[in-house]
Order: structure tokens, then sequence, then C-alpha cells
């Protein structure tokens, strides 16, 4: 079973018009998973960085 937790967070009404525009160009089903996307992208940009 996937181990989970909820993250809250607050952003700009510009970042969700960004978000909401990948998702109805089709990049994204939804913005959780451009969000989450997004963080899987900056914890592999550092990952080294983050190792050491």
């Amino acid at each position: 079973m996937d181990d989970k937790d909820t993250l809250h967070i607050r952003v700009s009404q510009e970042i969700v018009n960004s978000l909401q525009n990948l998702v109805d160009k089709g990049m994204f089903s939804n913005k959780n998973e451009a969000i989450r996307e997004s963080i899987r992208t900056i914890l592999l940009k550092y990952k080294e960085e983050v190792e050491r």
C-alpha cells in the first residue's frame, strides 16, 4: 500500500492560472498531478546536493 501524506500550500493566483493552463492544454490530467510532477522534478534536480 502506498504511504502518502497531504500537504496544504498557498500559491498566487498567477501560479494557479499557469497550472490550469497546463491542464487545459492536456499536459496534465489535473493541477495536483502538475504539482506532483513539479516536486519530483525539483527533487531530482537537487538529489546530489541533498545526498551529500
